[in-house]
């Protein structure tokens, strides 16, 4: 059921942009998301961790860590 409301969103409004999105999706909660968002893959989207395996809510760390080291997030 959640599969097909992932696609049904997709087909009816192109590819997914981001992880975020996915909360747009009828039947996917703030939990469900929680549950999710590390397993599915936004390629070319319009952050370049939407494509790794790590989850949204370690992006700050993930951003403090590059600063720390003054490197850049790279596609």
């Amino acid at each position: 059921m959640m599969a097909q409301n992932i696609v049904a969103w997709r087909d009816e409004n192109g590819q997914f942009k981001n992880r975020q999105q996915l909360l747009k999706v009828s039947r996917l909660g703030p939990k469900a998301f929680e549950q999710c968002a590390g397993f599915l893959r936004i390629n070319h989207g319009d952050n370049p961790l939407d494509a790794s395996t790590v989850h949204p809510e370690a992006y700050p760390v993930v951003e403090r860590i590059l600063a720390a080291t003054q490197q850049a997030l790279k596609d």
